[in-house]
């Protein structure tokens, strides 16, 4: 029979049929989508919704099995409202301002941890316009309580006018997108700063030139809210029945971030995305060998890279350890109900307690401990595959494939017989959490109605010195129940029920490749500003130095590319390497292949020579020599001298010699043994390998 051997695909022709197949039309169309249609798509804002909706409606679609949205949630400083009031000029004898125009503001990104939030109230101050942020420009002007009206392209210049005493920064939008607008500070300063479109910008510029001297007011409201938000995630399956069991990863972030919060389509950003929802069309209309995850990750453009934390998590998670953490921090809490302080009031309370324990205990024997025994059973079936399932010199072709089925059939089993048995482990857990919650209900209202009934007794004596035992009790018993019901009311079953439905919903995440073997990880990070292509692999954006590098936790990858870039000449001229042929490509790598084998063979023979023995004589000095070759002899003397002493001292003395004396025996002894077996050398030769 024929067999499958992806190692002998032809790239270049797989590479070429899967490019003339790339629609182009369709990949401006989700640029599109995803940009003009859905509004900003920063982290929490509804554009963001909307990105994550379109997403994974294109995966239903596209008939992908197990769709699902990853939760989790990140403080944002969330954009409420910004508005400037420019008053108009007075309407009365008195002078009084009429109520003025608004304008509408976008507020930038916070300094560090400080929003743009104005008191109510608001401030006002002179609008005070600068072009470049230049010192002369603010030749004339008043800046102590003023507020700045600066260009985009103003870079970090216009920080000197808050070293002159402005209150807050309204900055105009630049001709240039790429160009920063520079208006922030990494440390918490209250110095609020707004953004405004070029249309806005003009009237406020005309405005300020027309009414240097009247002040406007600023009113802004942007507090920090825990945002929600999901990956979106598709699975579809490989073709071949074998090759199935191995799964290709396909990231790629579709947020977006600006400095501006509400403002940020992101055009740039959704090329990546947009790459991966092709992707996905393509492998659709013509399925893979292999699997393919396809993973849309959110709030990676937060400054956290949330979304892809979050989905690696869940990928590396034990997840019956993480079970078995939940079951303790629920035995800490059933603990509390039995205070031992309040075990004289309310002593069927421990009783109870000790009951929860021990079905706690019952349950983490059984079914964890039957989850953990699954679980390790689909580590180890990863490990054979990954050691039993590899292309090397003696497997490939036929016998790799059946290498393949072997492991594959071993990890969809593993992964069968583990899913089941976690969640039986979660279920068995779910009625203790209850009896908890009814226990610590019920503890909850003894402790408040115990605690009522003396108040009274303890109010009664606060003006006084406490001269009674019933007093002085019922003071000390109501300091203990306080105690005890400020620990107690902080928790509840709803938390411990809630950590169970995180951890299945964590599950869920990787239950489609639980029974797969993670054959390859890519994560698309494109840019439409260049066609060149590199490899994102230290996991920082920084360029640091290769051999300094302290930590090395993406440093494999990295350095088997760089590898290929120092032993592969005709990587030193990609011109040349972009017009080569596939057949030049191929043996400028067979000639490589060829030395690196022909080195092996050198190593190969002189290995007997390396690691043949020989001798080694030597020379001692004459003294040394001596000693060594008459140790046997200075060793008998010493025994014989210790033996001599023991003698005398009981047939004259009629006393029992010291310990000492039998330690002096013992070390001629053991000075003779080593003598004798040849320990000590007296040869002048030894063994060498």
């Amino acid at each position: 029979s024929t067999f499958l051997d992806p190692s002998g695909v032809e790239l270049g022709a797989y590479g070429a049929e899967i490019g003339a197949r790339v629609d182009s039309a369709r990949f401006v169309e989700i640029v599109k989508s995803l940009t003009a249609e859905n509004g900003s798509r920063a982290f929490g804002m509804p554009g963001n919704v909307d990105a994550t909706e379109y997403i994974a409606r294109t995966f239903t679609e596209l008939g992908f099995e197990h769709v699902v949205r990853q939760q989790m949630s990140l403080p944002v400083a969330r954009h409420h409202y910004a508005y400037a009031v420019l008053p108009r000029p007075p309407t009365s004898s008195e002078g009084d301002s009429a109520p003025g125009d608004t304008i509408h503001l976008h507020s930038l990104i916070p300094n560090f941890a400080r929003t743009n939030t104005i008191t109510p109230g608001g401030i006002s101050g002179r609008l005070v316009y600068t072009k470049r942020g230049y010192e002369r420009e603010f030749n004339g002007h008043d800046m102590a309580g003023s507020i700045l009206l600066a260009e985009g392209t103003v870079e970090d210049r216009w920080k000197l006018a808050v070293t002159l005493g402005s209150r807050a920064a309204i900055f105009i939008e630049s001709d240039d997108p790429y160009t920063p607008s520079g208006g922030i500070f990494q440390t918490s300063v209250n110095f609020p700063r707004f953004w405004v479109t070029k249309d806005v910008g003009e009237k406020l510029k005309e405005w300020a030139e027309a009414n240097p001297d009247t002040p406007i007011e600023l009113h802004a409201r942007q507090p920090w809210e825990y945002i929600s938000g999901a990956n979106v995630l598709g699975f579809l399956p490989g073709s071949d029945p074998v090759l199935s069991s191995e799964v290709v990863i396909l990231t790629a972030s579709f947020d977006a971030t600006s400095p501006v919060v509400d403002f940020a389509p992101g055009a740039e950003a959704a090329v990546s995305p947009a790459a991966l929802l092709e992707m996905a069309h393509l492998i659709a209309e013509q399925p893979n060998s292999r699997s393919v995850y396809f993973a849309a990750l959110n709030g990676q453009h937060s400054g956290t890279m949330l979304g892809g934390r979050t989905f690696v998590q869940a990928l590396k998670r034990d997840f019956p350890a993480a079970l078995r953490r939940a079951s303790e921090l629920l035995r800490k809490d059933i603990r509390l109900i039995s205070d031992p302080r309040l075990a004289g009031k309310f002593p069927e309370y421990k009783q109870e307690a000790s009951q929860l324990e021990a079905l706690l205990n019952t349950v983490l024997a059984n079914e964890v401990a039957e989850a953990e025994r699954r679980w390790q059973n689909l580590v180890r079936a990863r490990q054979n595959y990954r050691q039993n399932a590899a292309v090397t010199d003696s497997r490939r072709g036929a016998d790799l494939y059946e290498a393949r089925r072997a492991g594959a059939d071993e990890l969809n089993q593993a992964a069968a017989e583990f899913i089941p048995a976690y969640h039986a482990a979660v279920e068995a857990l779910i009625p203790v959490i209850d009896a908890f919650g009814r226990s610590h209900a019920r503890f909850i209202e003894l402790l408040e109605h115990d605690r009522d009934a003396l108040l009274p007794i303890v109010a009664a004596g606060e003006d006084k010195i406490r001269t009674s035992i019933e007093e002085r009790l019922a003071a000390a018993r109501l300091s203990d129940i306080g105690k005890a019901y400020n620990k107690v009311a902080r928790i509840g079953p709803n938390d411990h029920l809630q950590t169970l439905a995180n951890e299945r919903a964590q599950l869920k995440v990787v239950e489609p490749i639980l029974g797969r073997y993670p054959a390859l990880f890519i994560d698309l990070s494109l840019t439409s500003n260049s066609d060149d292509v590199g490899v994102f692999y230290k996991g920082y954006f920084y360029n640091q130095q290769p051999d300094l590098e302290l930590k090395r936790v993406y440093g494999p990858l990295g350095k088997r590319f760089n590898g290929y870039a120092t032993n592969l000449t005709i990587v030193n001229d990609l011109t040349g390497l972009w017009s080569m042929s596939d057949d030049s490509i191929r043996s400028l790598i067979w000639s490589k292949v060829n030395a690196i084998s022909k080195r092996r063979d050198e190593y190969r023979a002189v290995e007997p020579l390396v690691t043949s023995g020989f001798d080694e004589t030597y020379h001692y000095a004459a003294h040394h020599g001596f000693v060594n070759a008459t140790a046997w002899l200075w060793a008998l003397l010493i025994i014989g001298f210790f033996v001599w002493r023991m003698w005398v001292l009981r047939a004259k003395h009629g006393t029992r010699p010291p310990i000492s004396y039998w330690i002096g025996i013992g070390a001629g002894l053991f000075v003779f043994v080593l003598a004798v077996t040849g320990h000590i050398d007296w040869r002048a030769s030894t063994r060498v390998y």
